[in-house]
């Protein structure tokens, strides 16, 4: 996700209009750089060397800023060199007391049942997030993700994950507190909202529940929610996109925090979940 704010900061997203076809094509162009990165070089950094300040640069963000184009979208290959579903098996928790102390956490078993074992007597499902190792450098898992060498298997590493658990605050203050399910569709739901309510000055509820696109570079392809018009889609098309129904865009809970410290949350309307308060 911070990649792709990265290439965006320089942009006037507000004049670009949210979800406008030219929007659209910055955010997907932006997200596929970023899922790239993550092919590439994400992995248990116990195990082996995740170059983030490189790839979290200023420097190398406006590099890649520099090769997108508004004119075209390109081929896999141009974003990355490294071969590269429906969610059941996480939950979120966005949570902000009235001190302005807040909790982002994400929970899984990955798919639906994990690897569909209960511990003993427990009830508590065992989950099957082996899944999330790359198996075989270029195999894709269960999500469509592929990997490298550094997110393979090894003892006592691991694997990597699309959770995203966001705070995301403003001179120290809290502001938003985000967070989803969905496999790889968290990031992408979550950078989403944060951009709706954070830059677009979305309300809670409008934020999580508007529509949303998904590109995750491999496959190739360019996943749009039916609320994205179609307008807005034989543009994306005239630039190169391949677009095709989304099947699901993950859900994302929210609680945005204003000055005054009153709170407005939501859960997102594509899965069961509340937003509550006392």
């Amino acid at each position: 996700m911070i990649t792709t704010l990265n290439l965006l900061r320089a942009d006037d997203l507000i004049a670009l209009e949210r979800n406008s076809p030219t929007y659209l094509h910055l955010l997907a162009e932006a997200l596929q750089f970023a899922f790239a990165d993550r092919a590439a070089y994400y992995g248990d950094p116990d195990f082996v060397h995740v170059p983030l300040d490189a790839l979290l640069s200023p420097r190398r963000a406006r590099a890649l800023r520099s090769r997108m184009s508004a004119a075209t979208t390109f081929s896999p290959a141009f974003y990355g060199d490294h071969t590269l579903a429906a969610d059941a098996g996480t939950s979120h928790l966005s949570v902000v007391d009235q001190a302005g102390n807040a909790v982002a956490c994400t929970t899984s078993i990955n798919t639906p049942f994990g690897a569909m074992l209960v511990a003993g007597a427990t009830g508590i499902f065992l989950n099957n997030t082996m899944d999330d190792f790359s198996a075989q450098p270029g195999a894709p898992n269960a999500y469509g993700l592929i990997g490298s060498e550094a997110n393979a298997i090894a003892p006592g590493k691991r694997p990597l994950s699309s959770m995203t658990p966001t705070i995301a605050t403003r001179g120290g203050h809290v502001v938003a507190v985000a967070g989803g399910s969905g496999g790889p569709f968290i990031i992408t739901g979550t950078l989403q909202v944060l951009l709706a309510t954070l830059v677009f000055g979305a309300d809670a509820e409008s934020a999580v529940a508007a529509p949303r696109i998904h590109d995750q570079w491999v496959p190739p392809y360019l996943m749009v929610e039916s609320g994205i018009g179609p307008n807005e889609r034989w543009a994306l098309r005239r630039l190169g996109h391949h677009d095709v129904d989304a099947p699901g865009a993950g859900a994302v809970q929210l609680v945005v925090r204003s000055a005054d410290g009153r709170l407005d949350g939501a859960a997102d309307p594509r899965k069961g979940g509340a937003a509550v308060g006392w």
